[in-house]
């Protein structure tokens, strides 16, 4: 079943809410009501019977039921539902009104029980009986008053009836309203809603309208528009090493075709098969290198780590990358320094990633320096870190370039060939590996005198 739109199901939870909220208000309010005037009645009914008193008090002291009753016939209304009688259960005073409600009225008792209160039905009317004992000096009467509450039932009535019709009108107004709340606080996320729909892979350097609300709206338009900032910096970025790659794969692979097609046009000698055979292979060790690098940059990109760490002696690996630059360094007529501490520096890492991302470091120090130049590989330990430091007497880095070093295909050397500055991506897998390591990798660099790479990665107490 499709689920209904947001503002319906915000307007049928506004319902919801705000009626169980006007029942529960309007049964609390009726009850209280209802409770409120039973009080009123029955406080009436003590005040009159305390007035009674009083004036029996003042004026009938002392005297006998004949005076009581006169003084009562005084001051009680015919309408007043009023009776008296003595310890013996003998009437001392009836009104009218008690007189003709005889049948239907509660008994009065004794004057040792407590004081009660009872409503009865009369002929159509309802009665509120209060029924008590009343101390008079040198005597106990058995009392009895009532009020009819007919009145007070039909103004309970009434305010039932008023919150029976009020409360659906009032939700019926309140979802009309709120559909149009609803609707109208959702506008700008149908705006957001179209403008995101528009931004396709042509055009993700379009941005969302922020509107200055300081609400969720500006707070959902700035978080979108952070989104597409990043989608469109991994799109360049994909986008360019989708154009460096094919760039890169394109150039071996027209060599390797002229290699192979010149000899088959023009009649060739055995020697000059094997050379071409030579030239091919070699393009081909070259292209699987490049292929080898570009998996490396494709699994940083896709954010697998690919690495298999475990607890390595990172002075093992030094030495180790270090036995490979200096071959690399007696190849190209440069002397080479291996400076590492006596202890063991332990690491959790890849041992042949670890490697590799020195190598690169020594494969470009000894590459970008000239012959009799120096090569020094160092590594230290300070606290909790280690450091390994490539450093070299070479031709360095352009300022302008020390930012872009470690960004893929980047050349800071344009003019160089592709058989002397490689493809621009062993710096970038380099920084891969140290990242992927929870280490960082920087450079400094002075041109015309040599760069220095550091590496330093969190080591194991």
């Amino acid at each position: 079943m499709r689920p209904l739109p947001l503002r319906l199901r915000l307007t049928a939870w506004y319902f919801a809410v705000l009626a169980a909220t006007l029942t529960s208000f309007s049964v609390v309010a009726f009850m209280e009501m209802r409770n409120t005037m039973g009080r009123g009645v029955d406080d009436e009914l003590r005040d009159r019977l305390r007035g009674f008193q009083e004036v029996l008090r003042k004026e009938a002291p002392f005297r006998s039921a004949r005076a009581i009753a006169s003084t009562l016939a005084e001051h009680t209304g015919g309408n007043d539902l009023f009776r008296m009688a003595d310890d013996a259960g003998a009437w001392v005073y009836r009104s009218p009104a008690a007189d003709s409600l005889e049948a239907t009225l509660p008994r009065l008792g004794n004057v040792q029980e407590p004081a009660s209160l009872a409503t009865v039905d009369t002929h159509g009317s309802s009665l509120r009986i209060l029924t008590t004992t009343l101390a008079l000096t040198g005597a106990a009467y058995r009392v009895q008053v009532g009020e009819s509450i007919d009145q007070y039932a039909t103004t309970t009535t009434r305010f039932g009836r008023l919150l029976l019709m009020s409360v659906p009108l009032m939700l019926m107004l309140a979802v009309t309203g709120g559909v149009w709340l609803s609707r109208r606080a959702l506008l700008p996320v149908d705006r957001i809603t179209r403008e995101a729909r528009d931004v396709t892979a042509r055009n993700l350097g379009k941005r969302l309208e922020v509107p200055e609300t300081r609400d969720e709206l500006q707070r959902l338009s700035e978080t979108l528009n952070s989104m597409l900032e990043r989608l469109d910096h991994a799109f360049q970025r994909i986008t360019q090493f989708t154009a460096d790659a094919s760039h890169e794969l394109k150039t071996p692979l027209a060599v390797m075709r002229t290699m192979a097609e010149v000899p088959l046009r023009v009649p060739s000698s055995e020697a000059e098969y094997r050379q071409a055979l030579t030239g091919i292979i070699r393009e081909l060790s070259r292209t699987s290198k490049l292929v080898d690098d570009l998996l490396y940059v494709a699994r940083g990109d896709s954010g697998a780590s690919g690495l298999n760490k475990c607890r390595v002696n990172l002075i093992e690996v030094v030495r180790s990358a270090g036995a490979q630059g200096e071959s690399m360094a007696l190849r190209r007529q440069l002397s080479f320094e291996l400076d590492t501490c006596d202890t063991s520096i332990w690491v959790d890492g890849d041992r042949e990633a670890l490697q590799r991302l020195l190598v690169i470091l020594l494969d470009n120090a000894t590459k970008y320096t000239p012959p009799q130049g120096s090569v020094v590989l160092r590594a230290s330990r300070c606290g909790e870190v280690a450091c390994v430091v490539v450093a070299d007497t070479g031709i360095g880095i352009d300022q302008a370039d020390l930012p872009h070093v470690f960004e893929r295909f980047y050349r800071a050397d344009k003019a160089r060939s592709r058989d002397s500055g490689g493809v621009g991506l062993g710096l970038a897998i380099a920084r891969w590996i140290a990242t992927g390591h929870g280490g960082t990798i920087v450079v400094t660099s002075t041109l015309g005198r040599g760069s220095l790479f550091s590496v330093r990665l969190p080591a194991i107490p």
